[in-house]
């Protein structure tokens, strides 16, 4: 470690003080000067440019006085010490620099509007899809690995990514906490006084092996947050379940459905030559469920003997090649196989064509059977499977652009839907971009009234969708492009630019909306409220005391909004526990909560929505008569328990129609089910027996 003749700290580095610390080293060229600061807020590039550059900068971040009391004497497997919280965020003036300026790139994407939860999830998923975890940290020192470094680098480890998140979440005014606990690191943040937990390691690694709009442990649900991440006895943060909140996982769905819609796709990007000489690069840019099955999706590029690049190509397959090279980087034990038949054989020009011949983007997978656990692969294309049924899922509707520059883009033809009475058109692009001294793929997604496949005229090409229209209007419209009159001006719709708007403010409070909970969040109200009634009734009699207390301090719960999935979550509680087992804490809690009753649960979300939203009301009936094509036994029991009363019925009914501000239709009410015969004669009986029950 140096000895630094001189040690300033200061709250914030101001330009007066830079000048101080410029005239002092002037004065005194050989002082060693140690400038601590608690983060980089308010200090830009250019103005830390300014500083001398023989000035060290300590940026403090979780590496307080706190825990260096704590763990400075702790001896690691590695020979290093504790001491590294000391000198791993000690920086020359250059490194913080390009810190800074890696950071200032991130900001320049945010919008002054947005909320500080929008912040906080741009900045989440930037770092999560461009910094990876470094599968050579145990070679690397902490001042690498643990540090702001990872900016420069581009890769890092948990500690690591836990500091860069919080100076970025400070550097926009937002608190947030550097925790560690076991061999591990992670952030709590706090907005409007509450405490929400995050682990950007932990979905990092679900990125790296294909699954790249996760957010599994961004707001997880406390309970389960709690059981994998306990603090050092040390960080002041303790007694997650008691002190720490949920964030409602559609918000941050919406939240993200605003962001800009373009993506470039560097970190999942892969240069390789076949056997047979060819130069070809794949980017994996997505994956999908589809009839349960997970589907990938790569963007194919040629690089021909002149060095040009060939017009991107979108293929789905159900090879996941993030995952094998994921394994391979961390050094675990992959067959040459595998690369072979990924190379060779999947994407080989030979099986492409025959995809293409066969009217599908679909090009197979490389696994057969698997056999003790260990697959087969396939050696050539003659032993692909490609089913009808998956052509004609991946048979989509697609056109390659070529502009009068000789760029190419690719636009695949997404859907359509209605909003507000006019049709939009959805369309994902695809094209090779230069980024910095780097070529990658940029992904945009569209929108336009009109079908522009439809559309011959010539310009299209170079104006309409020309690479600076796409990119000027994926930030200021969303992605919405208008149209092409007949005389090839552009027209806007003023309510869709606001519909589209990126820029529109989207604060946590939005969860007043009422969503509907999680199954995990469900669980939890449950296990936190119970109802009861002073009237000694039941909740099936329609008491008008209804009361919700909290089941340990049986403190009375006033706030409206709680109260109504406290009902609704005990409501689920008593009709999913269809059977009761020594475990249960509540009664029937194991059946109201395991994997049946979730595949139920997510099964009567859908639907009701569904329903709300065309018909203005709940179909229970249609519900009950197609609960076997879940194929849980209690499937059809459940849905009788959760309409066995009016009350009931209605109660869920009009939880629905607010959630998805659909109007209650007063002359057509739902139906309960009173019980299984009722329900039966209701769903597979006569048509006069129903309207015999309606009456």
């Amino acid at each position: 470690m140096i000895n630094y003749d001189k040690k300033y700290v200061f709250e914030h580095l101001h330009p007066r003080n830079i000048e101080q610390l410029n005239e002092l080293k002037r004065r005194y060229p050989s002082l060693n000067i140690l400038v601590e600061i608690p983060n980089t807020q308010d200090l830009s590039s250019e103005m830390l440019k300014k500083l001398d550059k023989r000035i060290a900068i300590r940026v403090a971040g979780g590496y307080d006085k706190n825990r260096i009391d704590n763990c400075n004497d702790i001896q690691y497997e590695n020979g290093e010490t504790g001491e590294y919280f000391t000198t791993a965020v000690i920086y020359t003036r250059n490194e913080l620099v390009k810190i800074i300026e890696e950071m200032e790139k991130i900001e320049s994407k945010l919008d002054s509007n947005w909320s500080s939860l929008q912040k906080t999830i741009y900045i989440y998923n930037a770092l999560k899809n461009n910094i990876m975890y470094d599968p050579k940290y145990k070679t690397k020192p902490s001042s690498e690995v643990r540090s702001l470094r990872g900016f420069i680098s581009r890769q890092t480890v948990c500690a690591g990514y836990s500091l860069m998140f919080k100076e970025m979440l400070e550097r926009q005014g937002i608190t947030c906490h550097y925790v560690e606990g076991k061999s591990h690191a992670w952030n709590i943040m706090e907005i409007d006084g509450k405490l929400y937990p995050i682990d950007l390691t932990w979905d990092n690694s679900h990125f790296r092996r294909g699954r790249m709009n996760t957010y599994s442990y961004f707001g997880q649900d406390v309970a389960s947050f709690s059981k994998s991440h306990v603090p050092n006895s040390f960080e002041p943060i303790q007694n997650y379940e008691d002190v720490l909140s949920n964030i409602d996982r559609n918000l941050i769905e919406m939240i993200c459905a605003y962001f800009p819609k373009e993506k470039d796709f560097e970190t999942t990007t892969y240069h390789t030559i076949r056997n047979d000489g060819m130069q070809y690069i794949i980017s994996q840019v997505g994956a999908g469920v589809i009839d349960k099955k997970i589907y990938y999706k790569y963007c194919y590029r040629e690089i021909k003997d002149n060095g040009d690049i060939s017009p991107p190509l979108i293929l789905y397959s159900d090879t996941n090649i993030m995952y094998y090279f994921d394994n391979s980087s961390f050094g675990h034990s992959v067959s040459s196989d595998f690369t072979k038949a990924i190379r060779d054989v999947l994407f080989s020009v030979k099986n492409i064509n025959d995809s293409l011949r066969n009217g599908t983007f679909y090009i197979g997978g490389i696994e057969r059977e698997k056999e003790n656990s260990f697959p087969h692969l396939v050696k050539d294309i003659s032993k692909m499977k490609k089913s009808e049924a998956k052509r004609n899922v991946f048979d989509r509707e697609v056109k390659i652009y070529k502009r009068s520059d000789n760029s190419s883009l690719f636009v695949e033809k997404r859907k359509c839907v209605n909003i507000d009475g006019t049709d939009i058109y959805e369309y994902g692009t695809f094209e090779t971009v230069l980024k910095g001294s780097s070529i990658t793929i940029r992904e945009n997604r569209i929108f336009s009234e009109r079908d522009l496949f439809l559309d011959r005229r010539r310009e299209l090409a170079d104006e309409f969708l020309s690479r600076e229209r796409i990119d000027e209007l994926a930030t200021k419209t969303g992605g919405y492009l208008g149209y092409f009159d007949i005389e090839g001006v552009p027209v806007f719709n003023p309510d869709l630019i606001e519909y589209f708007n990126p820029s529109r403010h989207i604060d946590i409070d939005e969860e007043k909306m009422q969503q509907l909970p999680t199954f995990q969040e469900l669980k939890i109200l449950a296990s936190h409220y119970e109802v009861y009634s002073d009237a000694s009734h039941y909740l099936d009699n329609n008491p008008r005391n209804i009361r919700v207390r909290d089941t340990k301090t049986k403190k009375e719960i006033t706030d409206p909004k709680t109260i109504e999935k406290a009902i609704f979550a005990n409501i689920w509680l008593t009709s999913a526990g269809v059977k009761m087992t020594s475990d249960d804490k509540r009664m029937g809690d194991t059946y109201a909560f395991n994997d049946g009753a979730n595949k139920v649960y997510d099964y009567f979300c859908s639907k009701l929505n569904n329903d709300v939203k065309k018909n203005g009301v709940i179909d229970t009936v249609g519900l009950f008569a197609n609960a076997d094509l879940l194929e849980y036994k209690h499937s059809r029991e459940i849905i009788i328990n959760l309409f066995r009363s009016s009350y009931q019925t209605n109660f869920i009914n009009d939880l629905f129609c607010r959630i998805s501000k659909t109007k209650v239709k007063a002359l057509d009410q739902p139906e309960p089910l009173y019980c299984n015969s009722y329900a039966r004669d209701l769903a597979f009986g006569s048509s006069d027996n129903k309207s015999n029950h309606k009456k």
